[in-house]
């Protein structure tokens, strides 16, 4: 089973991650839980290269070049 999802991280070039390593292993017929895939991975110290997830910056100031033609209060 571990060797399977190195198999399978290897040929996506480390750009697979537990998703759709268990989404493979189910089109193999081999079915695995995604948290299973997870400690794999962990084990065998595979890490996905997807980016992470972004975050938005939060404002703390009004736009002054934009007008408030609702004159809406949002806080």
């Amino acid at each position: 089973m571990r060797r399977q999802v190195i198999v399978i991280f290897a040929d996506s070039r480390g750009s697979t991650g537990s998703w759709m390593i268990t989404a493979t292993l189910h089109q193999k017929d081999i079915t695995e839980g995604r948290f299973k895939v997870r400690q794999l991975m962990k084990k065998a110290e595979l890490c996905s290269n997807q980016p992470g997830v972004h975050s938005y910056k939060i404002t703390t100031t009004e736009r002054s070049d934009i007008p408030n033609k609702l004159a809406r209060d949002l806080k």
